[in-house]
């Protein structure tokens, strides 16, 4: 399966909207996924955009003329984060500031940030390099919402070539605080390897 046309030019827009802004931003989620070869059984719907909370208002303000609503605090059972939305054509864009998941003994801050400038992904699409979420990131955010039909396929792709994953994947684990049971969950899916 590969990206709808629709959004990957909208993906291009978006990323030359953003050349010139001074804020890091990763996209995540089933297109995200989709962009390292990761299928993920149907096709995306919309857009995630991940950010760091000071960044993420740096970013809302650029693409105010398409926005749906304000950034505003959420926090749901598991998730805390800065919501907002943006409209393009016939998809939206969600923009996730300051995102942290707090599930089953693990707090995992997603420090966007970091993830950008120290274990950076990208992907080529036409002239344009398009930031990504590393997939050691999914494959933890996958476990803590229990999405097995995402991680397993996160982790099949990570075994495919797993130097290429171990660093981001061993600097998640030190970063956060993890529970025993999600680490040896992540060892046993992906092979029980060295991995940290």
């Amino acid at each position: 399966m590969t990206i709808p046309l629709h959004i990957h030019d909208a993906i291009i827009d978006i990323t030359l909207r953003l050349k010139n802004v001074p804020a890091n931003w990763l996209i995540g989620g089933s297109c995200g996924l989709l962009l390292q070869g990761v299928e993920t059984g149907k096709a995306p719907r919309d857009l995630d955009m991940y950010a760091d909370t000071e960044d993420a208002s740096a970013i809302a303000a650029a693409l105010a003329y398409t926005a749906e609503d304000k950034p505003q605090y959420s926090e749901t059972e598991i998730y805390r984060s800065i919501l907002s939305h943006y409209k393009y054509d016939d998809i939206v864009l969600e923009l996730v500031g300051g995102f942290q998941i707090i599930s089953s003994g693990s707090i995992y801050t997603v420090e966007t940030g970091f993830l950008r400038s120290r274990l950076p992904v990208t992907v080529q699409l036409g002239d344009v390099s398009v930031p990504l979420m590393p997939l050691s990131h999914e494959l933890i955010f996958n476990l803590l919402r229990g999405r097995e039909d995402r991680y397993t396929a996160i982790a099949g792709a990570m075994r495919a070539d797993m130097e290429q994953h171990r660093e981001a994947l061993q600097t998640l684990v030190k970063r956060n605080k993890l529970s025993p049971q999600l680490t040896l969950r992540i060892k046993e899916l992906l092979g029980n390897g060295d991995w940290f």
